[in-house]
Formats: C-alpha cells, sequence, structure tokens
C-alpha cells in the first residue's frame, strides 16, 4: 500500500458533515496477502507490518496489501504489493497465493475510502526470507497465536480469525 500522508483526524469530517451519495457508496478495492513461513522448530511466523504513524489509521497493524489497480486482479495486486511493502518478490514464494477470505468494512467518518472490500490471500514464504520495511514503519514475523495482542484495524478482524484458523 503506498502511503498516505494523511492522519486520521485529516481523514474525518467535520461534526455535521455529509458526503456526496456517490462517495458514500464507491467501494474501495483492497487486496491484502497473508505471508508465512515455517519455522526451524515446525511451527509458523506470519509477517505484520505497521503502518506509519501519520497514514490513515497510523500505527496500527495490518497485512501487506492495498488498492487493486484498474485491469489487475486481487491476486496480482497482493503479489504486487507484498513487494512494493515489504520487498518479497514471487521467487521467495512457495505455490502461488490461495484465497483466503473476502471482507467488506465500512467506516462512515472517513470522508475517504469510507467503504473497503478486502480480498486476503495466503502463501508461504521460503525460510530465511527477511522483510524490509519499504511501505511500513516496521515489520515483524510473529506467531499468528499472537495476533491478538497487536491492533488492527476493524475490517481486518474476520479476516485475523480466518488467518488463524488456516494456520493453526
Amino acid at each position: 500500500m503506498k502511503r498516505d500522508n494523511q492522519d486520521s483526524s485529516c481523514n474525518s469530517l467535520p461534526t455535521g458533515a455529509t458526503m456526496p451519495q456517490a462517495a458514500v457508496d464507491r467501494v474501495v478495492e483492497v487486496a491484502v496477502v497473508a505471508l508465512w513461513r515455517r519455522t526451524p522448530s515446525g511451527g509458523c511466523e506470519l509477517l505484520v507490518a505497521r503502518r506509519h504513524a501519520d497514514a490513515i489509521r497510523g500505527g496500527l497493524w495490518e497485512l501487506p496489501g492495498g488498492k487493486v489497480e484498474r485491469g489487475e486482479t486481487a491476486e496480482a495486486a497482493a503479489l504486487r504489493e507484498a513487494e512494493e511493502e515489504v520487498g518479497i518478490a514471487r521467487p521467495a514464494l512457495i505455490g502461488a497465493p490461495q484465497p483466503l477470505a473476502v471482507s467488506a468494512h465500512s467506516d462512515p467518518s472517513l470522508i475517504r475510502e469510507r467503504s473497503v472490500r478486502l480480498h486476503a490471500f495466503l502463501v508461504e514464504v521460503k525460510q530465511g526470507v527477511e522483510a524490509l520495511p519499504l511501505g511500513a514503519s516496521e515489520v515483524r514475523w510473529i506467531d499468528p497465536a499472537a495476533m491478538d495482542n497487536f491492533e488492527w484495524p476493524p475490517a481486518n478482524r474476520s479476516l485475523n480469525a480466518a488467518i488463524r484458523q488456516a494456520l493453526a
């Protein structure tokens, strides 16, 4: 996801303000990828990234991802975003991304991108591959069971449950 230099207060409606119906109804298609790798002990780790503090939902944790561009499939967007945001390209993956879940979320308090549809994919990363915080303030490999120890955007709640179940 490309860095958005607006903080959440710049993305909120002033009290009593309304948006045109077209802005309210527009759904932004977003692709995210749950990148995981096996640990030497046989467990697994999930890659999470922290949003820049000055971004919308700044400081929250998320999966690498971003908007699906015109003419692009959600899977292609997820792969592109993994490379752009955390430096993990196709050769570092084992197999093709598997569709995991689709989750819709709306937040009427936001000016832009009030409604999103998240297309989540799951894909294994080769052991030893490290991530870089190219589009995030930091990245970490975590135990999927520890996901609740991180603060996530509301849109991720159902996806996180699907990830924990898939990696259990």
